[in-house]
């Protein structure tokens, strides 16, 4: 038996009407759908072959009839979907006003500018949104020229930038027959600025970098939310099904969903949930906004309540914070969802987060409008013209973050799965944890905890994978399998418990947290004295190390540092090339130095050479200048090569010739210091340019000029 923790409804569309109504219709296959609906008396508008279904208006008397009809699997209204953002404005600030208009993007949020310094920007990675649209960009063509092999001529828009490669394709299902992308609302425009926007604010207004997360990524926009900020799930559903059929032909890695709906049932049953399923069947990972309804539990919306997608709920960094420390928002939707599973996944920044919008769509003239800054957005290496930059708040911002994020964890690891993917960002997460050790928020509140984007790309082996014993495909059919999640309700204590109750962060009683006290973010720790453990990583105050105890080859972050076992490294731990430390050795390149690598009075190595000061030694030989040695010998240019000159003690030697000091073979040259010597003759400067000085006893010779030198 099943038993849900919301009721279950299966929503009809209301019979009171009389003008035709839409509504969605499942069989066994789309056109079986579309032959019954045709037979019940309704009008077939559009195939939803990802789900075999069709969209079919009717009138309101017939929709009992066509449910009723043998082979008809479901029946379900075309309902509504919104955005899942706010306008930000002094109520997302708990904080003095100064502190709650500083200016953040979308990199500052997830502290990501060292990994696009380390050329990790989301090259080569695809990410689809389903949104309001796109501002208007004029590079957008509905030319083929430059398209995938095997990409259909289907009215999309499309533009690649030669020199790079990154590309920006456009399809509109609010408007099929437009020829340019828009964005009346401007939230499809702001989620795609916070995952891909690759320019910088004015210098005159501010030093930070106004990039998205993934600035180099591709992106490919489906418009499905109309003018009012609303859509049909028709429409998104279509959108999502043209993404899955493109997934192959232009590479799609990534599904961003900044949308919510009201949940109506199990999810199973919903019809924009199973495409969501097949998305993810398909190999797409799909992150999903957890609505902002909360605080109450079972406030998750769908298609947040997937238990497969990655679902984002948000939280008020220190600076929008009256405490300065990051607290999750009320407005966050919480767990669980209907049918038991914990949501949300992760947490990501989700107020006043600024990217650009058109300057004239309908979100400038709310709230956000007065915190306007003058800024651009770049796509593909081209500027998207007239917009600005404005903040938005809500989950929407928040999974447009980690859909970012996302895409820099497939650069670094094209070989994850989604399930990996998933597994990767809740693994590396941080909670927040109470000064007495507690956690502040339950796992149906914060999830795994706040998205950690540096450990999430750069740690190299983190092992937990999602939805394991689950399947997809098998789940998004209506006579599939479907799952329950592991939330238990005590209608005893008035608490939602997963597994053992003794864990408070996995009990709840469904109340806004609380707590005046000291906490701090960080992982799933064990403690032992001054030293936390989560899974491989340790930490040690502001330390953090993961650490292999049995092979040491792990990484670590801190700031600009990085750990490989009891390696350090200061920049790019991957190439080497910049500085990195062992003990009291220190490291840059190729270059191996023992001590104070920036006092040259220490000892350095390259390969089989040390270096000491300015004295090089290889093997048994040593170097100063131009000179080499070995043991008592000096030798002048290639020590290899006697036909250059070598030194033993008082002794000077030229090819096979043999000086002591300055009275020597006169058929030979002698050297000490600047003079020169060829048998009585001794030279200042260059022996072989008569134009210098040249010495015989008391005479002194300049070119042809014969003198006797003044006495002194």
């Amino acid at each position: 038996m099943l038993l849900f923790l919301a009721p279950t409804r299966f929503p009809a569309p209301s019979v009171t009407a009389t003008e035709p109504v839409e509504v969605i219709v499942q069989a066994g296959s789309a056109d079986e759908a579309a032959t019954l609906a045709a037979l019940a008396g309704g009008d077939i508008v559009r195939e939803l072959g990802i789900i075999d279904a069709v969209v079919v208006r009717i009138a309101p008397d017939r929709v009992e009839a066509l449910r009723q009809t043998p082979g008809i699997t479901s029946v379900w209204e075309n309902t509504t979907v919104r955005i899942a953002a706010r306008p930000a404005d002094k109520d997302d600030d708990d904080d003095d006003d100064e502190k709650g208009e500083t200016l953040h993007t979308p990199s500052d949020t997830l502290v990501v500018h060292p990994l696009h310094q380390a050329g990790i920007t989301g090259r080569g990675v695809t990410v689809a949104i389903v949104d309001s649209g796109l501002a208007e960009f004029p590079k957008l063509k509905p030319s083929m020229k430059g398209r995938p092999e095997g990409a259909p001529n289907d009215g999309s828009l499309f533009y690649q930038n030669k020199k790079t490669g990154q590309f920006v394709l456009y399809k509109d299902f609010v408007d099929p027959d437009a020829k340019k992308s828009q964005d009346p609302v401007g939230h499809g425009t702001h989620v795609a600025g916070i995952i891909a926007n690759a320019d910088v604010l004015d210098d005159d207004v501010a030093d930070e970098k106004f990039a998205g997360i993934a600035p180099e990524a591709n992106l490919v926009i489906a418009r499905a939310i109309g003018a009012d900020g609303a859509g049909t799930y028709a429409d998104v559903i279509a959108a999502i099904d043209w993404i899955v059929s493109m997934k192959d032909v232009y590479g799609i890695d990534v599904l961003n969903l900044s949308i919510t709906s009201d949940v109506k049932g199990p999810y199973w049953i919903d019809p924009l949930n199973q495409a969501v399923m097949r998305a993810w069947a398909a190999g797409i990972v799909v992150v999903a906004a957890a609505g902002n309804n909360g605080p109450e539990p079972l406030s998750v919306t769908a298609p947040g309540n997937v238990p497969y997608v990655i679902t984002v709920g948000a939280y008020r960094e220190g600076i929008h914070a009256a405490g300065g420390r990051a607290e999750l928002t009320d407005y966050s939707g919480r767990g669980p969802t209907e049918s038991r599973f914990v949501k949300p996944d992760v947490i990501a920044p989700g107020v006043k987060i600024y990217a650009p919008m058109p300057v004239d769509a309908s979100l400038t003239e709310t709230e956000s409008g007065q915190y306007a800054v003058k800024g651009h957005f770049r796509l593909a290496g081209k500027k998207v013209p007239h917009v600005k930059y404005y903040p938005l708040s809500g989950t929407s911002m928040a999974t447009a973050e980690v859909s970012g994020v996302v895409a820099l964890i497939l650069q670094q690891h094209p070989e994850l799965t989604n399930d990996q993917v998933k597994g990767r960002l809740m693994r590396t997460a941080e909670r927040a944890i109470r000064i007495d050790g507690q956690h502040l928020y339950s796992v149906w509140e914060q999830g795994a905890g706040r998205v950690n984007a540096l450990l999430a790309v750069l740690a190299p082996d983190v092992p937990f994978v999602a939805n394991q014993g689950m399947d997809a495909a098998a789940d998004a059919v209506i006579d599939g399998t479907h799952y329950l999640g592991p939330t238990a309700y005590t209608p005893e204590q008035g608490y939602f418990i997963v597994g053992k109750t003794e864990y408070p962060y996995l009990a709840w009683d469904g109340t806004i947290s609380t707590y005046n006290g000291e906490y701090t973010w960080l992982g799933d720790y064990s403690f032992v004295s001054e030293w936390a453990f989560l899974g491989e990583w340790a930490f040690l105050g502001d330390y953090d190390f993961l650490h292999d105890e049995a092979f040491l080859n792990d990484y670590s972050l801190l700031s600009e540092w990085a750990f490989l076992g009891e390696w350090a490294f200061l920049g790019d731990e991957v190439n080497l090339n910049e500085w990195a430390f062992l003990g009291e050795w220190a490291f840059l390149g190729e270059w191996a130095f023992l001590g104070n690598q920036i006092n040259p009075s220490e000892w350095a190595f390259l390969g089989e050479w040390a270096f000491l000061g300015e004295w090089a030694f290889l093997g048994e030989w040593a170097f100063l200048g131009q000179y080499a040695y070995n043991s008592e010998w000096a030798f002048l240019g290639d020590y290899v090569d006697l036909s250059e000159w070598a030194f033993l003690g008082e002794w000077a030697f030229l090819g096979d010739t043999t000086l002591l000091g300055d009275a020597a073979l006169l058929s030979e040259w002698a050297f000490l210091g600047e003079w020169a010597f060829l048998g009585e003759w001794a030279f200042l400067g260059n022996q072989i340019n008569p134009s210098e000085w040249a010495f015989l006893g008391e005479w002194a010779f300049l070119g042809v000029t014969i003198g006797v030198l003044p006495s002194p």
